[in-house]
């Protein structure tokens, strides 16, 4: 049902969001290393991002700032069924996924170089 959402057509219009929200990552990033940080937690960065970039293509809005109704609700629901905290909502999968890619770029620093050409080239 939503394959059409990720049609090549649609994925490239997106580009320049996806552009915009990397470039401030990238920045904060940058401000984290030149405030002598050598051992930096990513996991929030890529989740704000990713929720970001969300809410710019689905909605022109950003939606770090404040928590969804969702999140209100599996808070709440946290409370009296436990499990229910573990399910991941739409931009945690997102961000567990690039946190583990990148950690499985630097541990494997022979692949991220064939990654680096692969993207110089294209």
């Amino acid at each position: 049902m939503m394959n059409p959402a990720f049609a090549y057509s649609n994925i490239k219009e997106m580009v320049p969001i996806f552009i915009h929200v990397s470039s401030i990552l990238k920045g904060l990033i940058e401000n984290e290393i030149n405030q002598g940080n050598s051992n930096i937690n990513l996991t929030p960065y890529i989740s704000k991002a990713a929720l970001d970039i969300i809410g710019l293509v689905a909605y022109n809005s950003i939606l770090n700032s404040s928590p969804s109704t969702l999140q209100i609700a599996i808070t709440i629901l946290s409370e009296y069924v436990p499990f229910i905290g573990d399910i991941p909502i739409g931009h945690d999968t997102t961000n567990v996924a690039t946190c583990w890619a990148l950690y499985l770029l630097v541990q494997h620093p022979h692949e991220q170089d064939l990654l680096r050409e692969e993207l110089v080239k294209a």
